[in-house]
Order: C-alpha cells, then structure tokens, then sequence
C-alpha cells in the first residue's frame, strides 16, 4: 500500500515537485537548508549595494525548492514593500557568466504594461537575484 501511495504522489506534478515530497524521496540531496543558503548569498550581495534590507522570509510564496521570497524595504523608496526572489542555480546551471549578465541587462529593460520591471536585478555565479515591486496580486499588474 506505501508503494502505491508514494507512486499516486509522484503522479501528481504539484505534490511530487515540492520540497517535504524530494526531502522524504532523498533526504541526503535536500538536507540543505535552502533559505539559510539564500539568506548568506543575498547578504553578500547587499554588502555592496546596501540600498534594501531584508524584512522576513515569505515561505508560502512559489513552489521551486531553489527559489526563495523573501519581503524587503527598500532605503530609497521605505513606503513601497518590495519582494525579493533568490533563485540558486543547483546543479542546473546551462550558460556561462557573460552570457547570463547579457541577459540580465535585457531582462531588466524589458518595458510592458502588464508586467512588473525589476528595481533589482543581480546575478552571481550561485543564482540571480531581483527585487520588484510587491503586489498580493502578483507580479502582472
């Protein structure tokens, strides 16, 4: 009966995609705490740039195990609440650093009346970083 359980779960891409699903099916691969994880690698980041600081993490926004929210304040704009998206590469990385900062700088100048434009935008050799303007709505205006 477990097995036939565990198989309906994986059936289900919503279930079987989450991150208490992987940690039970592989305990060793997903041991790490990705928001402890995120946390250093955007620390690191705001050192150099201290215009946002963070608020709390936002655990119950998205569904990615490597793609963490988290609310932030922003210095220059402290009456706006801004949402903060670190999503860490894993083991999924395809292109090279040049390529991603090229696409970085389009992303970032993308203009289009539905969709929110980055006030942030930073990628690392771990992952990329934004932060946008946070709607409850989500991020198509």
């Amino acid at each position: 009966e477990l097995q036939t359980f565990v198989q309906t779960v994986l059936e289900q891409e919503e279930l079987s995609s989450t991150l208490h699903t992987r940690r039970f099916l592989d305990p060793v691969s997903y041991a790490v705490n990705f928001q402890e994880m995120a946390l250093q690698h955007v620390s690191m980041i705001f050192r150099s740039n201290p215009r946002f600081e963070i608020q709390k993490p936002l655990p119950e926004i998205g569904s990615r195990v490597r793609s963490l929210y988290f609310l932030v304040k922003d210095k220059e704009d402290p009456k706006t609440q801004k949402l903060l998206n670190w999503t860490d590469f894993g083991p999924y990385k395809a292109m090279d650093d040049r390529t991603l900062q090229s696409l970085a700088k389009s992303f970032s100048q993308i203009e289009h009346p539905f969709i929110e434009r980055p006030d942030f935008l930073a990628i690392t050799e771990s992952g990329v970083l934004t932060v946008t303007k946070f709607n409850k709505q989500g991020t198509l205006r």
